[in-house]
């Protein structure tokens, strides 16, 4: 059975190897981009796994908000530890 490097912090790595998952077709696939957000005005926000592009997608918006989103993209994980 080939396990991920790191299954997502919802779906724990004990319960993937115990439900043998991997064995019934279960595949994890990286998101890239993770999240795209369209605009009735047409502009959009893109992020992905690039820091800088992420933060020059949300500086469109806001830059107060792109500063501060690498604080909050960690919170949420240190939360489920």
């Amino acid at each position: 059975m080939q396990l991920p490097p790191e299954p997502p912090p919802s779906l724990r790595y004990q319960f993937f190897r115990e439900l043998e998952l991997a064995r019934h077709g279960l595949k994890l696939l990286k998101r890239n981009p993770s999240s795209f957000t369209p605009c009735l005005d047409g502009r959009y926000l893109l992020l992905g796994p690039d820091k800088e592009l992420n933060h020059s997608d949300i500086s469109k918006f806001s830059k107060r908000d792109a500063d501060a989103y690498p604080t909050y993209f960690i919170s949420p994980r240190s939360f489920q530890e």
